[in-house]
């Protein structure tokens, strides 16, 4: 949704915090196939912000999940997403329910088909990297696929491989196991046996993370399989708040630097997975520690502080982050705003609505005074830029909610309203959207 400009400027940015290698996905269930005028429309937005990726030296990269599909693709070919079965004991989360099964004569066919088409679209781009994914969208729980991790997944994986180097012969493939184990048992047991026989020539790097507080425990314990050089996944932006960049900046020095910690003497490097510029502060931390191993959070924050707002605040910028931090985890209570919106207008003014939990709320004004304090100490330019406007405005949302014990404020919509215009996000869906009551109420009521 953001100006094409704007992105383009960020890019750049992120080479100034070590960035050297910026992926893009190309989420096909949302078209009709390649000729979709919005499928076209969307890889000329992809292709600029790739070519200004390489234009400053940032390698480029593309996603792929390995059997997903368009909207369109044969109902007859499409993969199982059931659960209680074949040892799924849940079913795959984000599953699109159009993508395909491998398994079935003419799928693997398909989905080759497929990814041929959205491979050519991104040709003359100097690819340095192409993922191949297996969940989150994706998978395929039928008795053939599963596990999908240790079986179908790398059987399609292998196929693929194979036409993205005739496409793009010096791209670098990066496996992932994202969400493995989740779903069903044995799939990284299944991965290791399978390349513990062999690791395909193809496989340039394992990628594995999670979504939570723990990097996958099998690595940790057993290693890397096939001995593949391994890359992090860090999730920055969707971790224990909804909407995930709603009340503004999310810094998580601490939960990032544990993380890394526990992982860093086996890892060669990371992607943090970006939803917005909310978490522009954690895309530096990861940046950082992929550099230097040894570089700590709190530095990264310090230097970010003095760097885009000014060295007299880095201190108190610190500071504040870490009680940011102490009290993430807030959220939009949807069901009492969509109980506020069902009420009869006259008893709507009846009582407190209360729409938003706060985690940890005591320190929020201490943290807002801090605030407050080094924005008399910045320049013009600085105290109006968007980074310091998100710090700013987490800290007022979070004393003015925790002043309101949660009920919405003049105030707060104003704030979140001018979190949308920064974000450009008044449009976008709700798990990025700022929850100012009359968007909310716009999403619940029509």
């Amino acid at each position: 949704e953001a100006p094409i400009g704007d992105v383009v400027r960020y890019v750049e940015d992120l080479a100034l915090w070590g960035c050297n290698a910026l992926a893009v996905w190309f989420d096909m269930h949302h078209y009709a196939g390649m000729g979709d005028p919005a499928a076209r429309k969307m890889v000329a937005r992809l292709r600029r912000i790739l070519d200004a990726a390489t234009g400053v030296g940032i390698g480029a990269g593309l996603v792929s999940l390995a059997n997903e599909a368009f909207s369109n693709s044969p109902e007859e070919l499409r993969a199982d997403w059931t659960a209680g079965h074949d040892g799924y004991t849940r079913e795959p989360g984000g599953h699109d329910h159009v993508e395909l099964r491998p398994s079935k004569r003419g799928g693997l066919d398909l989905i080759l088909d497929y990814r041929r088409q959205m491979l050519e679209a991104f040709k003359g781009i100097d690819l340095k990297y192409v993922w191949i994914w297996p969940y989150d969208q994706g998978g395929c729980t039928c008795a053939k696929c599963a596990p999908w991790g240790a079986n179908g997944y790398l059987k399609t994986a292998d196929a693929e491989a194979r036409l993205i180097r005739r496409c793009f012969p010096e791209a670098a493939i990066v496996l992932s196991t994202w969400y493995f184990g989740h779903f069903t048992t044995g799939e990284w047991a299944g991965l290791t046996r399978a390349f513990d026989k062999k690791t395909p020539e193809w496989a340039s790097y394992l990628m594995a993370d999670d979504a939570g507080t723990d990097f996958p425990e099998f690595i940790l314990k057993h290693g890397v399989p096939g001995g593949l050089p391994l890359v992090t996944f860090p999730e920055i932006s969707m971790f224990n708040m909804w909407p995930w960049g709603g009340f503004g900046v999310n810094p998580l020095p601490r939960h990032l630097q544990a993380i890394w910690d526990s992982v860093k003497r086996g890892a060669v490097g990371g992607f943090p997975y970006s939803e917005g510029i909310f978490e522009d502060i954690n895309k530096a931390i990861c940046l950082q520690f992929f550099w230097d191993p040894g570089r700590q959070a709190a530095e990264t924050v310090r230097e970010y502080a003095a760097y885009h707002f000014s060295p007299d605040v880095a201190d108190d910028m610190v500071g504040a982050a870490r009680m940011m931090e102490e009290g993430h985890g807030h959220s939009l209570k949807a069901d009492n705003v969509r109980r506020w919106a069902e009420m009869p207008a006259g008893d709507r003014t009846k009582g407190r609505a209360d729409f938003y939990q706060l985690r940890n709320s005591p320190q929020a004004q201490r943290c807002f005074d801090l605030v407050k304090k080094a924005d008399t100490r910045l320049t013009a330019v600085a105290r109006k830029s968007w980074r310091w406007r998100l710090f700013y405005i987490r800290a007022a949302l979070d004393a003015e909610l925790a002043a309101s014990r949660g009920a919405a404020t003049a105030r707060s919509e104003a704030y979140f309203r001018e979190l949308g215009r920064l974000y450009a996000a008044r449009n976008a869906e709700g798990s990025v959207r700022p929850p100012a009551v009359r968007d909310v109420l716009r999403t619940i009521v029509g």
